[in-house]
């Protein structure tokens, strides 16, 4: 949340994104001073051995995982150039207002817990965050800047509790290795995060950011779609 307040400022007062990158290293910095002599927990040894194959609802969960990640990466990386040269805001009020999402993002999640619990099947509650965040979207790419910036900040509401949900069910789909699950869920977010952004920029090159910037609502959309396919074939639980 801080890091784009800090560097729309930093612009705005023309010190330069340097200034504000210096930021997140010194806080990292002093975080491993405060925790230098904190001990690793002891590796579980209790996990069976062996590769397996990955259960197909933890593999269905690991694609929903990399289509809410992309989402989540996509408005990160690519929310102020938008608000900049699509709506026309200054570069340092772009980078500023970007901040939107993650605001959105940072309270959505503060609420996941009683909302999953509210919700009941997971994929009615995925289902209700990806049209969220499709309206949400809807907003930002319509309406003008101050208005775009209110739908940026929905958007975030929405994509929020994507990856917790998801993260959660594709560990709790392969119970008996929770160590490999993980690891294989980290990589679905590194395959997100290569992959949709770089999406994103290479049709912004080919057409306009304008059109581009859809990449985040489709993979919202497939993800709907599997979400709906889900609750129509699965026995309610």
């Amino acid at each position: 949340m801080l890091s784009p307040l800090l560097i729309g400022a930093a612009l705005a007062l023309g010190l330069g994104w340097r200034v504000a990158f210096a930021g997140p290293p010194l806080a990292l910095a002093a975080v491993l001073l405060l925790t230098r002599r904190a001990t690793a927990p002891a590796p579980d040894e209790s996990e069976p051995t062996g590769a397996g194959r990955a259960p197909r609802l933890f593999r269905s969960r690991w694609t929903d995982l990399v289509l809410a990640v992309g989402v989540e990466f996509c408005m990160v990386f690519w929310a102020a150039d938008f608000l900049r040269s699509v709506k026309h805001l200054g570069s340092g009020t772009a980078t500023t207002f970007s901040a939107a999402f993650v605001v959105g993002m940072a309270a959505g999640r503060a609420a996941a817990g009683p909302l999953v619990r509210a919700a009941g099947r997971p994929d009615r509650l995925l289902a209700g965050a990806a049209l969220l965040g499709v309206a949400g979207f809807a907003v930002l790419w319509a309406s003008p800047a101050p208005l775009a910036v209110g739908g940026l900040l929905v958007v975030g509401l929405g994509v929020a509790l994507l990856y917790p949900v998801i993260l959660g069910q594709a560990l709790g789909a392969w119970p008996s290795q929770p160590v490999r699950a993980a690891a294989r869920c980290a990589l679905a977010s590194g395959v997100a995060i290569g992959a949709a952004p770089l999406l994103l920029g290479t049709l912004a090159d080919l057409t306009t950011l304008r059109a581009a910037v859809f990449v985040a609502p489709a993979l919202l959309a497939v993800l709907l779609l599997r979400c709906g396919w889900r609750l129509r074939t699965a026995p309610a639980s």
